[in-house]
């Protein structure tokens, strides 16, 4: 019998790396220890199922690690592998392995892989927005729109389920020009089968304001409950629309009325604010402790290498927004877009590098995160 005490513990080492920010050791632990499983062969793992449970863990922290560190090939080989052993999610592997295919340069293949598994079971909501999503990383819009409305409409499916086909069809419609109304729609029915996508309104606004449509984000922004953000919102739908100095006195109201250390949301807006009014020092206390306590999202990590970038720190300022661009990759759906090149950061880290005042010499090391013809 397997001495599963041992792989807890060299489990244990693998998170030790990746809690110092060593990736590549962490991989190569768990790769010792994944072979290490797998020898012990199918029906060893099925006869004990706590083993076989953190197999199946440690594969999916793998997976994720190798797709962070670009190893698409291995990853994808890893969940080859794992059908053997567990036939009852084969289905789920499989599509797993398909979108790394897709996001690994492996486009069509991975696409008609997906499109194996829909006709195999056309009333799966998660092979309908996952092949959507595949089209939606090419920017295919009309089959990736085709798509969600089929997961959007099949039967019999939980409400919270369902809210994630409508939050892939705001994206999706946030993506094109002329299709405003279209997206807050989208946003609007998720927020009715899922409370919890109202967490979307900054998004929403922020889409608004790109697409130029000023009354309507300026309308939004009023929806939100927290001050902070509604401060922030306003300002910026006012800032986009031509009045950069009315707006500097919202985000200046922010910064006087709220104490950063007494916020218990709007921290990223707040950080967003000092930076648009060239005050990076205070930014950065207030969303680094909440990055080195695993609270991260993608624009607090843009956030965090612009205000950096600010204060001239090149390099801090790229380990940044790097990981924002793989963040953003990882992300469903992405926020990252194509670029001639690789990929490059969303509009919204776009429109918000462009009006930050940067040194003319970081800005030209940055820039390849941000403008594809930089794209190296």
């Amino acid at each position: 019998m397997a001495n599963i005490e041992k792989f807890l513990t060299l489990q244990k080492e693998a998170v030790a790396q990746y809690q110092i920010s060593n990736r590549s050791g962490g991989i190569e632990i768990q790769s010792q220890l994944i072979e290490q499983m797998l020898a012990l062969g199918p029906g060893e793992i099925k006869a004990q199922s706590r083993l076989g449970a953190l197999l199946m863990d440690v594969a999916n922290q793998l997976v994720d690690a190798m797709r962070w560190e670009g190893q698409y090939e291995q990853a994808i080989a890893l969940q080859e592998r794992l059908e053997t052993f567990f036939p009852d999610s084969m289905a789920a592997l499989r599509l797993a392995a398909a979108n790394l295919r897709i996001e690994g340069g492996q486009e069509e293949t991975g696409l008609a892989q997906i499109r194996q598994l829909v006709d195999q079971d056309p009333h799966n909501l998660w092979l309908w927005t996952s092949l959507g999503a595949g089209y939606l990383w090419l920017s295919r819009y009309s089959e990736a729109e085709a798509a969600f409305n089929q997961a959007a409409g099949l039967p019999n499916v939980r409400k919270l389920d369902r809210a994630v086909a409508q939050r892939y069809l705001f994206s999706l419609h946030a993506s094109q020009e002329g299709h405003t109304a279209e997206a807050v729609a989208a946003w609007r029915e998720g927020c009715q089968l899922d409370l919890q996508m109202k967490e979307m309104l900054p998004e929403v606004v922020r889409m608004l304001i790109y697409w130029r449509k000023y009354k309507e984000a300026t309308a939004l922004a009023a929806e939100e409950r927290d001050p902070v953000r509604k401060l922030f919102y306003q300002g910026l739908a006012i800032a986009e629309h031509g009045n950069y100095k009315a707006a500097s006195g919202h985000w200046r109201t922010i910064l006087l009325e709220h104490p950063p250390d007494g916020l218990q949301a709007g921290q990223d807006e707040y950080a967003e604010a000092c930076i648009r009014l060239l005050n990076p020092s205070t930014a950065i206390p207030v969303l680094e402790p909440l990055v080195e306590a695993n609270q991260v999202n993608y624009f607090r990590l843009v956030i965090l290498g612009l205000a950096w970038a600010q204060k001239q720190a090149t390099e801090r300022a790229a380990w940044y927004l790097q990981h924002a661009l793989r963040f953003g990759d990882l992300m469903r759906p992405r926020k990252t877009r194509l670029a001639p090149q690789g990929r490059i950061l969303d509009i919204h880290a776009r429109l918000l590098y462009h009006h930050v005042i940067i040194n003319a010499d970081v800005r030209a090391k940055l820039d390849i995160y941000f403008i594809p013809e930089k794209r190296p």
